[in-house]
């Protein structure tokens, strides 16, 4: 479950939402979140282009004893591959998700990558840059007054309601000066000291 402040808020997701007509079909010919992979095949071309990996003896007799270094950068790159994606239009990423879904045979490794993608869409909001918060803040703001209602008197001279009254009057008529909380405090704290006594 969400936590309050973030129920409500448009997701990645939600962009793709949308109501259904009554009966009406939406079958797919592609498998949606495909589009994600597409960046990993091609990296995976260009670093392994015939399949072999080539070492020689003498790097990994100058490797013994040595730390190799692991770099494990995938949600990285799912990231850098998910802003890719955000910037693309709906009808483009469709396309090359129906290209990926054609033309290659996805393992359990490319529908969990498919998963997480999906997830993380459900999860990450969107950032709205401030042209367009503006523009919905001011579009409620016309929206709200209509719904203000507008205290009117049928007197133009009226008199005023406590409430009103209330607003006007000093704050500091019933507060006591600087002095006289001085001498309670002498006071309370002498009668105090005598019953010590």
């Amino acid at each position: 479950m969400l936590q309050k402040k973030f129920q409500g808020k448009p997701t990645e997701a939600s962009i793709e939402a949308r109501v259904q007509e009554y009966g009406e079909l939406d079958a797919k010919d592609y498998i949606p979140g495909a589009e994600v992979l597409e960046g990993e095949k091609e990296k995976n071309a260009e670093n392994d282009e015939d399949g072999w990996e080539n070492t020689s003896l003498s790097e990994e007799e100058d490797a013994i004893g040595e730390w190799i270094d692991v770099q494990h950068s995938s949600d990285e790159e799912q990231q850098e591959i998910s802003k890719k994606l955000n910037r693309m239009p709906m009808e483009e990423q469709k396309d090359k998700a129906a290209a990926i879904s054609t033309s290659q045979v996805l393992t359990q490794e490319d529908f969990q990558k498919i998963r997480m993608a999906q997830l993380r869409k459900e999860l990450d909001t969107l950032k709205s840059d401030k042209e367009t918060r503006l523009a919905t803040a001011m579009a409620r703001k016309t929206d709200r007054k209509e719904f203000v209602r507008k205290k009117t008197k049928m007197n133009p001279f009226p008199s005023l309601t406590n409430k009103e009254k209330k607003k006007t009057e000093e704050l500091y008529d019933d507060a006591r000066s600087f002095r006289e909380k001085q001498l309670a405090l002498r006071d309370a704290l002498l009668k105090k000291r005598k019953r010590m006594k």
